[in-house]
């Protein structure tokens, strides 16, 4: 008896669920009309070969796929493992495309939080991309990063004329003095590298980020000190372009105060999005005085080939 119930309500969970798949009509139809519908229903059950036939049923449908999927790539003797790893790397390629074609600008809460160097500027924001190309095309876009990039892309190319201008010219014995100096210009690589480490870029480090910008910039006091102790601050104004000097290491720490202090955004919060933010100032401030510096250099240059040498003599440097 109790097998006999135990048929009957399987039936009529099955007829139940036959209904939703049928639409069955109780006024219609009687529930003996489908009863050879609902034995073959059951036998297909029995068998492990479900047949759905509404896309409701997804875990049906998703049974079902694998199971074919299985028998295909068993039948066809291919590595599964392959497939798929082709498979994500197809669909990882095309997301990287479509993305890369349709990025559009966010507002500051979105980014990640490496990327939240200052909330005053709330829109226009450019989201992490993935790949170089990406990178290189978001130049040409306007976003709170389009001033920073040009205005230092800018002071880069000019910098790299004025090297080709110098590399250009004939060429003469290297002495000591210009090994000392591309020493001191490769430690300042290792300090670039240092500032490459995305530690570096968090928002709680900006004081220090700051003052690695100034202590870059008031480099030049060190030297400045030494020739006024040794040859008298008269001479040093006269003859060293201390006032060049002086007005580069002004414009390098107006310029860190800018960035550390992030005006003027500050002030209009939501107002400098993409344009006259602190970062771009400081990036135009930060190109001023390095030709400030060059145009004094280039006195002193002058001061030493047309009045007279150095006093000291090229021997007394030595490693």
């Amino acid at each position: 008896m109790w097998e006999v119930d135990s048929d009957v309500g399987s039936r009529s969970t099955s007829s139940d669920g036959l209904r939703r798949r049928q639409g069955w009509d109780p006024e219609a139809e009687s529930l003996a009309s489908h009863m050879d519908e609902l034995d073959e229903v059951l036998e297909e059950e029995e068998d492990g070969c479900p047949l759905p036939s509404t896309p409701e049923d997804q875990h049906l449908l998703d049974a079902e796929m694998a199971e074919v999927l299985k028998a295909g790539v068993l039948s066809d003797e291919i590595d599964l493992g392959a497939l798929a790893h082709n498979a994500a790397e197809q669909a990882e390629e095309f997301v990287r495309k479509v993305w890369e074609a349709s990025w559009n600008v966010c507002h500051f809460r979105h980014l990640p939080r490496w990327l939240q160097d200052n909330d005053y500027l709330h829109k226009g924001h450019r989201p992490p991309l993935p790949s170089f190309s990406a990178c290189f095309a978001s130049i040409f876009r306007i976003h709170t990063e389009t001033g920073n990039i040009w205005t230092h892309l800018l002071g880069c190319v000019a910098f790299i004329g004025v090297a080709i201008y110098f590399l250009t010219r004939p060429s003469i014995e290297i002495q000591m003095q210009e090994k000392v100096i591309f020493g001191v210009f490769f430690i300042g690589i290792l300090s670039i590298i240092v500032s490459l480490w995305d530690r570096f870029s968090e928002p709680r480090l900006r004081p220090l980020r700051a003052g690695v910008f100034m202590v870059f910039g008031l480099s030049g006091i060190v030297p400045a000190i030494h020739y006024g102790v040794t040859e008298g601050w008269f001479s040093q104004v006269s003859k060293a372009s201390l006032g060049w000097l002086v007005l580069m290491g002004l414009l390098y720490i107006l310029g860190a105060m800018f960035y550390a202090l992030r005006v003027p955004e500050r002030w209009f919060p939501g107002k400098c999005d993409i344009w006259f933010q602190s970062h771009q100032i400081f990036h135009v401030l930060v190109i001023v005085a390095a030709f400030v510096h060059y145009h004094g250099i280039s006195e002193l240059a002058s001061y030493r080939v047309t009045v007279g040498e150095c006093s000291m003599p090229p021997s007394t440097i030595a490693f």
